[in-house]
């Protein structure tokens, strides 16, 4: 497995780097000084670059700057790409699905081979085994692979290739509540809730009443039949407990982001205008563990878990600032119809990803955040100026 996860970085790293040198073949620099959202891109990340000066660990924040390379390309690659075809469409979506579901059935093997295990295992903190190591992305990336197909739907005639994405989205669908990941969970769940929202607003304000609440019913029914996703529940409720009679620590997950918080917020008010410096993120963060909870400082000591937080930490608050805007710039192109309405939807879950996670500090976070944000952004920008001009 851990073979399988570092040739699966590589082949991803590799693919990321040939598409964006690819594209960009025959493209003048010049030119790619006239895309905003990139040269905010490269603003925020040379800041991680300066911030070498005032850094003491410096193959640290090496690794933290290699890491944000893509940034530098990927947006830039797909900026250039030209309109993909149906039928280069449908090859994604047969592509990407058949690999999702591969994905699936690994995982779901240990769970059938095993299941009073993990049945027990999700009642602390266990989760199955995913091809990737990191269940977080992997469970995010089905979700946004499903809300694109559901995005794609009407575009495609042929009705084998209709009925083939239905049965996809069926099967994710149903092994995402098994794997039980929030990540995943909480995207699906925003999304299929804001959609009927849309549906309501746009054709039935009852029809989009009644799908929520049908929603909320199936999510209940879920988390009561579905024995991970309720061992899970049960965790959860067990944690908020925990913290409520005042027992702090970072065995479990979301205390540990408390923690996290409160540390990275005592770096930042000490050092607010150029932060430590990108290679001594993790140092000062164990530093802040000694210091405020010496009892979890055996192999739980966390970076800030909230991508805005590391930002600032490690570079300051005009960096944070910055990074904010980054990420804020794409909602300029949305627009108050279909097309506007998914875009914002996969912003809105990718956003919420680095609320709870430093996403941008490892690879797969950067990969999941930046392809399908790009993706559909590439697929809606052609759509919006063919309407235009038949308008």
């Amino acid at each position: 497995m851990v073979l399988g996860f570092l040739v699966s970085r590589s082949l991803m790293s590799l693919a990321m780097a040939v598409m964006g040198v690819y594209t960009l073949l025959g493209i003048h620099p010049r030119r790619w000084f006239e895309k905003k959202w990139w040269l905010l891109g490269l603003a925020w990340v040379a800041m991680y670059a300066i911030s070498y000066f005032w850094s003491d660990d410096i193959p640290y924040w090496s690794q933290r700057l290699q890491v944000k390379l893509p940034i530098l390309l990927l947006p830039l690659a797909f900026s250039f790409l030209p309109k993909f075809s149906i039928r280069q469409l449908q090859v994604f979506c047969i592509g990407t699905g058949l690999i999702l579901l591969s994905g699936a059935a690994y995982s779901l093997s240990f769970f059938f081979a095993n299941f009073e295990g993990y049945f027990y295992s999700y009642g602390t903190a266990g989760m199955l085994p995913v091809p990737s190591g990191d269940y977080i992305r992997f469970s995010l990336m089905i979700a946004l692979y499903v809300i694109w197909c559901l995005y794609i739907w009407p575009h495609f005639k042929n009705n084998v290739m209709k009925w083939f994405i239905a049965i996809v989205i069926v099967l994710l669908t149903a092994y995402l509540h098994i794997l039980a990941a929030r990540s995943g969970l909480v995207a699906l769940y925003v999304f299929l809730t804001g959609w009927a929202v849309y549906a309501g607003l746009k054709r039935n304000k009852v029809f989009g009443i009644s799908a929520v609440i049908v929603l909320f019913v199936s999510l209940y029914l879920a988390g009561t039949y579905v024995p991970t996703l309720s061992q899970r529940i049960g965790y959860f409720k067990y944690t908020v407990i925990q913290f409520q009679e005042g027992h702090l620590t970072g065995i479990y997950s979301d205390m540990g982001r408390l923690m996290s918080y409160n540390i990275a917020f005592d770096v930042i008010k000490d050092n607010p205008a150029k932060g430590v410096g990108a290679g001594d993120i993790y140092k000062v963060m164990e530093d802040g563990y000694h210091k405020f909870y010496p009892q979890d400082t055996d192999g739980r000591i966390l970076v800030p878990h909230n991508q805005v937080l590391t930002v600032a930490v490690a570079c300051g608050i005009p960096a944070a600032l910055l990074f904010i805007w980054w990420i804020m710039a794409p909602l300029s192109l949305v627009k108050r119809n279909r097309n506007g309405f998914f875009f914002l939807m996969v912003w809105i879950i990718s956003i919420l990803q680095l609320m709870i996670e430093p996403a941008l500090e490892v690879q797969m976070g950067i990969f999941v955040y930046l392809f399908f944000l790009l993706w559909q952004r590439h697929t809606f920008m052609y759509e919006n100026e063919e309407q235009t001009m038949i308008s």
